[in-house]
This record gives structure tokens, C-alpha cells and sequence, in this order.
């Protein structure tokens, strides 16, 4: 999915990413009573969510669109950023009681978002997989070489040209 020729995806992703980065620091900045209040951290947590869902459209429209040979790693990729997701939405929903904040934070909260930035690391991991070892990039309907990496004949032939010279 793409608008003016960009990709929408990886667009979006970095502002989940630092929302939920952000509060989940604030959140054990608060554990240690560095913090007077968790509010910015809730906040951060919710919008991190919310902008999750919204990155999440053009993603899975992209996934549609990929050759079979990158689906594996894609769905694998996919599979843990919303495990992250689910983990964060869980630790901004625990927050509420009655229709008020809880301002305590209990260590499990802390586990949630530790939990979940694990499984953002390792999904980050396997998105730069797709682009950068495998050169994903979508056109309209398929994947594209990558430009900025060499293919194999001009990689064979610079070896070839480079053995010549020494």
C-alpha cells in the first residue's frame, strides 16, 4: 500500500514503536519513584496502541502482496508485532478500574511491557530481514530487487575483475 509511490507501512510503524518505548520507560521510571505520576505513561501506552492498529492496515495489505518465499518470515514478523500489540493494549487497559486510573503499578505491569518489547525487538528484527536481506520492497503487486544491493552476476563479475588486480 502506498501513497505518492512510499510505502504507507513503515511509515507508521515508528510512531507505535516510540509511544510504547516511551511509556514503558516512564513506567519504570515511576517503579522507581523517579516519577509523581504515571499519566504520561498511560497516555503514551494508548496512543502507542492506537497508532499499532492504525499501522497494522497497510501492513497486512502489504503481506498480501508479497511472493511466497518472504510469507514465512512476514506472517513470523507480523505473528510477534501483534503479540507486542495485544501486550501493550493489556497493560494500558489494566490501568483502569471503575472508571478511574489505578495510579499503583504493580511488578507485572513492569513484565507486561518487558515481555512486549521483547517481541517488538525480535519482530523488528525479522522486518529488517525482509528489507534489507532480502531486499523486499513492494511495487505493485510483487517484490522488486533491491537497488542499493549489487546482484549476484555484477557481484561475480567485480570479484572476478577485483582477482585480476591483485
Amino acid at each position: 500500500m502506498r501513497v505518492l509511490g512510499h510505502p504507507i507501512h513503515p511509515m507508521l510503524v515508528h510512531f507505535p514503536i516510540v509511544f510504547w518505548l516511551t511509556g514503558s520507560t516512564l513506567d519504570f521510571l515511576f517503579w522507581l519513584n523517579w516519577m509523581a505520576d504515571p499519566i504520561l505513561a498511560i497516555w503514551c501506552l494508548g496512543l502507542g496502541a492506537a497508532f499499532g492498529a492504525i499501522a497494522v492496515v497497510p501492513g497486512f495489505v502489504d503481506l498480501l502482496k508479497l511472493e511466497e518465499r518472504h510469507v514465512k518470515v512476514a506472517n513470523w514478523h507480523a505473528a510477534l508485532m501483534c503479540s507486542a500489540w495485544l501486550l501493550f493494549l493489556a497493560s494500558f487497559l489494566l490501568r483502569f478500574q471503575d472508571g478511574t486510573i489505578r495510579t499503583e503499578l504493580p511488578i507485572w505491569v513492569l513484565l507486561l511491557d518487558l515481555i512486549a518489547i521483547i517481541l517488538l525487538a525480535a519482530g523488528g528484527v525479522l522486518s529488517g530481514e525482509l528489507v534489507h536481506k532480502r531486499g523486499v520492497t513492494l511495487t505493485a503487486d510483487r517484490t522488486a530487487p533491491n537497488p542499493s544491493r549489487p546482484s549476484s552476476s555484477e557481484t561475480s563479475r567485480k570479484h572476478s575483475q577485483n582477482a585480476g588486480l591483485r
